[in-house]
């Protein structure tokens, strides 16, 4: 069994085989010399050769399998954090998924609920004239848009969580010193966005809106009164342009 048997368990019965051996030649002599303790030495002798070879080499079975499950633990960790991240991560943009915005809504409102939550606001994005470039250029044209307005929102709102909730909506809610500044942030986004609007660049309207507390109870309702400004100043936007497209008549 030893010669036709390989690795760990072909050590073993290599070993398990020389135990014989020893034996059956300290017992052979001890027949002739009775008086002799071969027996109790071939005994120790071969106890000694079973433990230093096969509990040793056991243990070293025993650490490999450690190994390889640690190897498949590890690999089904990243295969999960990678599946989080996929299901989190809005695959078009790169911004929060709507998944990722349902939980939000509901850990804040569990916030809102238990009195927890101070200081907070909600910044409402919708992007203009998405559906006459996905039908006018196809829906290649209108993703590349979709892209390059998260862009434009990413870079003045650096510090805060932004999701992509529709086709064309984006929720970010500000953190941080984008909370701090928002005022700023805010104007300063809008006053690029009007730029881009004469501009016949990418136009995204917006509407901000701080947490108050003796009037809101959920998330939803900031987003109510974040989307009120955003559609308003989607109006103004549209006037602009129409404005700007009469001027070069």
């Amino acid at each position: 069994m030893a010669l036709r048997t390989k690795g760990l368990i072909g050590k073993r019965y290599f070993t398990i085989g020389f135990f014989g051996v020893i034996m059956l030649i300290s017992i052979s002599i001890q027949l002739f010399f009775p008086l002799l303790p071969l027996y109790s030495m071939g005994c120790m002798l071969g106890t000694a050769l079973l433990r230093t070879f096969i509990i040793e080499n056991e243990k070293e079975e025993y650490r490999i399998n450690l190994e390889e499950e640690y190897k498949k633990e590890q690999q089904q960790s990243q295969e999960l954090k990678t599946a989080w991240e996929v299901a989190y991560t809005d695959a078009l943009t790169g911004a929060k998924s709507k998944l990722a915005y349902l939980e939000a809504i509901e850990s804040i409102d569990k916030s809102i609920y238990k009195e927890e939550l101070k200081d907070f606001a909600i910044v409402a994005f919708d992007i203009n004239n998405l559906k006459e470039i996905n039908d006018t250029y196809g829906h290649q044209a209108g993703d590349e848009y979709i892209k390059s307005a998260y862009e434009l929102i990413k870079d003045v709102f650096k510090n805060s969580s932004i999701f992509r909730i529709g086709g064309d909506e984006f929720i970010v809610i500000l953190e941080k010193d984008d909370y701090i500044n928002r005022v700023d942030l805010v104007n300063k986004f809008n006053n690029m966005i009007e730029d881009n609007a004469r501009n016949k660049k990418i136009v995204i309207a917006s509407g901000l809106t701080d947490y108050d507390p003796k009037l809101d109870k959920t998330l939803r309702h900031i987003i109510e009164r974040a989307d009120f400004l955003m559609y308003d100043k989607k109006k103004k936007l549209k006037e602009i342009i129409n404005n700007n497209e009469k001027a070069l008549l």
